[in-house]
């Protein structure tokens, strides 16, 4: 169910969704500056984009943090995985579609999901066992 609210960011969710539309046990938080904390240490901040909001909460048993940006473009979004990739994350699987694309990407113990469309960035942020 999370990968669906997580994908769904590629489609421009934003701020008016309900907190219903979420799992059970998500926190919602709105945000106006990057989230420093253990989840974001290590990803660098995107050049581009406005921090809008995060969701953090549990699921199968891992705990997850994600950072919600609005006011970017997919092209932005794009160079941005590209500066990840630089940085050594590495890509495990793509999707993409003409509205949004998803990566899934790993660095030692950090999973990361891109989210990328017009208009907004997800990064759903998670640690291997």
């Amino acid at each position: 169910m999370l990968c669906a609210v997580f994908l769904t960011a590629g489609c421009g969710l934003s701020a008016s969704v309900p907190q219903s539309s979420y799992p059970p046990g998500t926190v919602r938080e709105a945000i106006d500056a990057w989230p420093e904390n253990k989840y974001t240490e290590n990803i660098p901040r995107p050049e581009y984009g406005t921090p809008d909001f995060v969701l953090s909460g549990e699921s199968d048993g891992h705990d997850y943090y994600s950072v919600f940006l609005s006011d970017i473009t997919r092209e932005q979004g794009e160079q941005y995985v590209s500066v990840l990739k630089k940085g050594g994350f590495r890509e495990i699987a793509a999707d993409s579609e003409p509205a949004s694309a998803g990566i899934a990407l790993c660095k030692d113990t950090i999973h990361l999901g891109v989210s990328i469309s017009d208009g907004a960035l997800g990064l759903y942020i998670s640690f291997a066992s």
